[in-house]
């Protein structure tokens, strides 16, 4: 017994491999930054396209407000030299963030009582839509409520945060696999205080078009797309697990969709970092997450009712050619936890679909 619980808290004790570069408290000080952000990617828009991006959510008038409020400051922020949040008033109908580090302003619209939509919300974060000035692009804004009470802790758990570990969690993790692809892209996180005096910390980071959930909700799918997105998912879960970062929370509201208007090809993001580990005794939690998660997409095929779509993946899997370890894991939950749960018959159709091929 006592060798069972020496090996346990080793393992709980595992050396955490997430950068420990954010520390992150409700201190009063007013602006932050938490991370020095890349490049935005997009390119650098003209005045007139960027008052047209912002007319596609605000009255001319405030769209006027806004180019006039940033054109009149931006060169006493950037002498100044320091992070700015201004908060909205008549002149300024939106909070305008300056970061001094890369010279972005964003607009955030996260004001509801004039009807700014919200997109998105997690365990602790609700999601607003963010306007990057200089590029006229649209990113999401997550934003986390700091409590500096008990009686806020109790008030309501999935509005304040009082012991931010998943929050420290979620910004380590966003910064130690920003560069990694099907990760979720930040380009920003940053504390502040709001309007209303209370502590808050925001992440900006792309905009997706949906989520797999929402897509699961949709029409039936062919194979070559469901195929590969169940590819991009397995490859961002192993970018993750090489860094030796585990989710923990892997399912379809936490898998972003982002649709390229060219090729119309959906690019899968692994987002919600806030239960992220770098334990090691994680890895068999994802690794049923991530089976749960393919079953739920190729049950979505238009070609194939459910139990034989699910055969199909453990084929699929298979047959992939650049096959990994984690993949090897999922085919193995599936053959032992998924197909006893399928009749036979299923898997006869497609031994007969088969047979039947390899004759012509």
């Amino acid at each position: 017994m006592f060798y069972l619980k020496t090996v346990y808290n080793y393992l709980m004790s595992w050396p955490v491999n997430i950068d420990q570069n954010v520390i992150i408290t409700s201190d009063p000080q007013c602006v932050e930054y938490l991370y020095d952000p890349p490049p935005h990617p997009a390119p650098v828009l003209d005045s007139e396209a960027i008052l047209t991006e912002l007319k596609k959510r605000l009255s001319e008038e405030e769209s006027i407000k806004i180019q006039t409020f940033v054109q009149e400051n931006f060169e006493k922020w950037k002498a100044q030299g320091k992070e700015e949040f201004i908060h909205p008033s008549d002149q300024l109908p939106r909070s305008i963030q300056y970061n001094p580090k890369d010279h972005s302003v964003y607009v955030h619209f996260n004001r509801r009582r004039v009807g700014d939509e919200s997109i998105g919300e997690g365990f602790y974060k609700q999601v607003t839509l963010t306007f990057h000035y200089q590029t006229g692009t649209w990113d999401a804004r997550a934003v986390v409520i700091l409590s500096t009470s008990n009686r806020e802790k109790n008030y309501n758990k999935n509005r304040f945060v009082s012991e931010p570990k998943e929050l420290r969690n979620e910004a380590n993790t966003h910064i130690a696999l920003n560069r990694e692809e099907n990760i979720i892209p930040t380009f920003s996180i940053l504390k502040y205080r709001g309007a209303e005096g209370r502590v808050k910390v925001a992440f900006i980071y792309q905009l997706a078009n949906e989520s797999l959930k929402k897509y699961l909700a949709g029409p039936q799918r062919p194979l070559s797309e469901i195929s590969d997105l169940a590819h991009q998912i397995i490859l961002g879960l192993t970018r993750m697990h090489s860094k030796h970062i585990y989710h923990r929370d892997l399912n379809p509201k936490n898998i972003l969709l982002a649709l390229d208007p060219m090729t119309e090809r959906r690019t899968a993001f692994l987002a919600d970092f806030g239960l992220a580990d770098s334990n090691p005794w994680h890895r068999s939690e994802d690794v049923a997450q991530l089976g749960e998660v393919l079953a739920s997409l190729f049950c979505h095929l238009t070609e194939a009712p459910p139990r034989i779509a699910t055969i199909l993946l453990v084929r699929w899997l298979k047959e992939m050619k650049d096959s990994t370890t984690i993949l090897e894991q999922s085919l193995a939950y599936f053959e032992k936890r998924l197909l006893p749960l399928f009749s036979m018959d299923a898997k006869v159709v497609i031994e007969s679909k088969d047979d039947s091929q390899s004759k012509k």
